[in-house]
Parts: structure tokens; sequence; C-alpha cells
């Protein structure tokens, strides 16, 4: 699915951002038509206390995507209350009996916007994470975002093997996936999840098509496996917040991350005929504290330039267009363009 971008649109308030967030990602004809241009996520649960036009405080949609590979689970849960849309994330949500399974985000995220405001709006994504940030009005000097998604450039790979039976749980389990990667060997930790259920396991013996491990819970025929899972929302209303994931590296679910960080090492973006100039960005990436790197943020980078004026976009060579924002705490970040 396309990156796609809503730029500048001035909202009468939070209502309306509710609504035309919901549309925009869902890529749907509801209260606001973005059927053709929208990001393309499904919604896939809504309560609404009268309807989807006319919200009221703890209205909510849920909206699902199987990511760009088509292979991931990330459901999001949206809701309306005072002062800031709530987004918090899981790794199922029932839409039969509304109800989620595994939340991480025990601090929800939320995106700020207050009952006075009369918001201008950006949203940004694709099938993988989501970037939003609304400014009060269209001249005050606060941007307030919110990102959640999954994680990109992990440790390890994230592909997605699906098991072809049902398992139940015990020790030496043999879970067949058709093909096993090379660098999935004895000793190696992986992850699986279903509807119900995720985890760590240690990879104890395998074949060319099955690995054996040990098994604390029974699993749906077509339960997932991965070597690395970056499933995040971001925890309070700033990127100085922490991230909450699904499940770390050391198999702790709902565990809190280190709040976004400048992949200062690695120079992403620079004007090669300005070599010392400011004009550079940076991924961002986060992680756990003594417990690993979980990955970089998707298409949003840390920016070093007193020269980027908020708002404003700029072109480098490589073919990358950004825009500038300043976020709360003085964060200066820019996000991908669709050109």
């Amino acid at each position: 699915m396309a990156y796609k971008n809503l730029v500048g649109l001035q909202t009468a308030n939070r209502a309306e951002v509710f609504k035309r967030f919901r549309d925009f990602v869902c890529k749907r004809n509801g209260s606001y038509d973005y059927s053709v241009d929208g990001i393309g996520w499904t919604l896939h649960d809504a309560v609404y206390a009268v309807d989807q036009d006319t919200i009221n405080t703890n209205d909510y949609f849920v909206i699902y995507s199987p990511g760009e590979s088509g292979d991931e689970d990330l459901y999001f849960k949206c809701t309306y209350v005072a002062n800031y849309i709530q987004i918090i994330g899981f790794l199922y949500w029932n839409n039969t009996t509304h109800a989620g399974v595994q939340q991480y985000n025990s601090s929800p995220s939320n995106f700020s916007i207050a009952d006075t405001d009369v918001p201008v709006l950006w949203i940004y994504g694709d099938l993988d994470s989501i970037f939003a940030i609304s400014r009060k009005t269209a001249t005050d000097a606060t941007f307030n975002p919110v990102v959640f998604g999954m994680t990109t450039n992990t440790l390890y790979s994230q592909e997605v093997f699906t098991c072809a039976g049902a398992l139940s749980s015990g020790a030496d389990r043999v879970i067949d996936i058709g093909t096993v990667p090379a660098d999935w060997q004895v000793g190696h930790n992986v992850f699986i999840r279903d509807t119900a259920n995720i985890a760590r396991i240690t990879i104890t013996a395998r074949t060319a098509s099955t690995i054996t491990a040990t098994l604390a819970t029974n699993y749906l025929a077509g339960a997932k496996l991965s070597a690395d899972l970056g499933y995040f929302c971001i925890a309070g209303f700033s990127f100085y917040y922490q991230n909450q994931f699904l499940i770390d590296h050391n198999g702790t679910k709902n565990s809190g991350g280190v709040s976004w960080q400048s992949n200062a090492t690695l120079l992403a973006y620079g004007y090669p005929d300005k070599m010392r100039s400011e004009i550079i960005v940076t991924p961002l990436y986060t992680g756990i504290a003594n417990n690993g790197y979980l990955g970089e943020l998707k298409n949003v980078y840390m920016r070093y330039s007193t020269a980027m004026v908020d708002l404003n976009t700029y072109q480098f060579p490589s073919g990358l267009m950004v825009r500038a924002f300043t976020i709360p705490n003085t964060m200066k970040i820019c996000v991908k363009e669709v050109a």
C-alpha cells in the first residue's frame, strides 16, 4: 500500500479530527470520503452512543492492519475522551464481543487535542505505522504528535512464518512452518502468536521444515512465528515519554521502552555540497532499558537544523522530501512527505 498523507487540514474541533482520522486511516467513505486517497487500514470495530457522524465521550473505533507484508496483526483502539483521542494497542481485538486481548500500552497513547482547540491536522502513514500531528489553531506554535504501529530495521528479520497445525502446550513440541530460515538455530529465541497468546520461545531442535520448543499454552492452527516483533504504541503525549511494546526481547509483555532517540551514528540524509551544514536528518530509534534495540520509527527523523522552518518542506538529493515540525520539549523532527 502506498505511503499517503493528509496535509494541513483545518478542522472545527476534536470531534472532526476523530472522524477525519478514522476515515483517512481506514480509506473509507464514512463521515468524510477518503475511499480513494486514504491509507488503507480496516475499520475493524466501532461503538457509538449515537452514530458515526455524531461523536460523544467514550465513543471508539478499532483499526486493523496486516502491515505492508500482509502477515502482521496490528490492532489499535481509538477512543474519544476529554482533551484527547486515546490510542491503545492490542494483540487481537474481537469485534463480536467488543473486547481486546493482550493490551500493550497500560499508559494509553494520547493524541492531545483540547476541547477549546480548532485544530490543524496532518496524518502520514502506510500499513506499517501511522504518524499524526495537530496544531491547536492555525497560528499556534504548539504541535502535538502521536505515533503507533511497528518499527523497521529491527536487529532480526520480521519475516512471518505460519504454523501448519494447532499446537498443544508442553515440552518438545514440533512446530511445522514449511521452511526454517538458516539463521534460526538451536538456542535462538523466536516469537509465536495467535489471537489469544504471544510468547518468546527457545528453539531446542530444528529440521529443514520444523523447529522444536517448549510451549506454555496451546496455539491455534495458523499461529505466526517471527524472529523479531516491533509492535508499539507511544505512551503519554510526547516522543519524550516511553514507548510500550507488545513484547520485548526478554519475552516481557507490555514492556515499557525508552523514548525515541536520534540514531546519530547513522547519517541518513544531508546536502553533500554542504558537508558541514546543519541540514541533516537521522533516523529515530527506540529500545528497552538493559534489554536491547527494538528498531527505528518509519518515515520520521530527528533534524539538526536551526535553518529548517516548521511546516516548510525540504528536498534532499536522494529524493527524500520532508516536512519540519517542532514537538513538545522542543524536539525537532521531520516527517517524510509524499512527493
